[in-house]
C-alpha cells in the first residue's frame, strides 16, 4: 500500500474496493485492509465509503467493466419466444446471502426458486435469469432504507431492479443489451432481493397465517418489482397484491392456486395477504 500511495501523481484520485469480511488469513494474522483503514482513517483527502449491502451494486456494474475488457461471446442461446422449461431445465438461479444471526426456520431456499419459477413462466420471461436474494434482520434493512430511499425505518422487503423495464415484463428493451446478462452463465440479471426475517416473523403473525406464506408472498412481490412492476399504477399494484386481500380479485390467485399449498409440499397461495 505504502508503494501504491507514493506514485500516485499530483492531481490524481484513485479509488481502492475491497471486503473487511473476507479475510483467508490466519487466526492470529491482521488483515492489510484493517490495518491500512486505521492508519488512513484520519488523513486528510482520504475517505472511506461502506456499502452495507454489497451485492446491490456490483453485478451489474461488473458485467459492463467485463464486457469491455475481454472477448465475449457474441451469439448467445437464447429462448425467444417464450416456450415453457423442458423436465429439468434450468430457468433460475437464486444467489442466497444470509447476513443475520437470527434463525429463518423454514426452507426459504425451496421457496424462493419456486416463486420465481413460477413468476417467470407467468411473465413469459424468454431467457434464463438470476437473483440475488439477502435475508437480514430490521437493523440492517433498516440501514440500507435509510442510505436507498431517505426513510430511517425498517421495512420488510427492498428491491433493486437492475434492468429499467419501460412497462412490466417488456423484454423488449433487453434485445442486443450485453449489460444486463451475466457473462459467464448468459443468465439475465434480473437484480437484488432484501428480506427482513424480523418482519417475516412479525407479519405471518399479524395476517395469521405461516412464515412460509409471508416470505413467499414478500419474495413474490419483489420478484414483480424486478419485473418492471410498480405501485404507482392501479393495475400494477393489483397484481403486486397491494389493493384486496390476499386470495381474491387477483389474477395471479389462479395461477398461484395451481401450484398448491406447503402441506402438500407445494406452495404457499402468495400473492395477496
Amino acid at each position: 500500500m505504502k508503494m501504491f500511495l507514493t506514485r500516485i501523481g499530483f492531481g490524481s484520485k484513485v479509488i481502492i474496493t475491497g471486503d473487511a469480511s473476507q479475510k483467508d488469513l490466519p487466526r492470529d494474522a491482521v488483515s492489510g485492509l484493517d490495518d491500512c483503514m486505521k492508519v488512513l482513517k484520519k488523513i486528510e483527502d482520504i475517505g472511506f465509503c461502506s456499502l452495507p449491502a454489497r451485492m446491490l451494486c456490483a453485478t451489474l456494474l461488473f458485467s459492463r467493466l467485463y464486457r469491455h475488457t475481454t472477448n465475449m461471446r457474441k451469439n448467445r442461446s437464447r429462448r425467444s419466444p417464450y416456450s415453457p422449461p423442458q423436465s429439468g431445465e434450468k430457468i433460475m438461479t437464486i444467489q442466497i446471502d444470509y447476513e443475520t444471526e437470527k434463525k429463518l426456520d423454514i426452507d426459504y431456499t425451496q421457496l424462493a426458486n419456486r416463486v420465481a419459477h413460477k413468476i417467470l413462466e407467468t411473465e413469459q420471461c424468454p431467457y434464463e435469469a438470476s437473483v440475488n436474494l439477502v435475508i437480514t434482520d430490521n437493523e440492517e434493512i433498516k440501514e440500507v432504507n435509510a442510505q436507498f430511499r431517505n426513510i430511517n425505518a425498517p421495512t420488510d422487503v427492498l428491491s433493486f431492479p437492475m434492468i429499467p423495464f419501460p412497462s412490466p415484463a417488456d423484454y423488449s428493451i433487453i434485445e442486443d443489451q450485453d449489460e444486463y446478462f451475466d457473462l459467464d452463465t448468459d443468465e439475465l440479471l434480473l437484480g437484488d432481493v432484501m428480506i427482513s426475517v424480523d418482519r417475516v416473523y412479525a407479519q405471518a403473525e399479524e395476517y395469521g397465517h405461516s412464515t412460509e406464506r409471508e416470505f413467499s408472498f414478500l419474495f413474490a412481490h419483489s420478484m414483480f418489482h424486478l419485473l418492471g412492476y410498480d405501485h404507482m399504477e392501479p393495475e400494477e399494484a393489483a397484481v403486486m397484491g397491494k389493493e384486496t386481500v390476499r386470495g381474491s380479485g387477483n389474477p395471479w390467485n389462479q395461477q398461484i392456486k395451481q401450484i398448491g399449498e406447503t402441506d402438500n409440499n407445494e406452495l404457499p397461495g402468495i400473492i395477496k395477504r
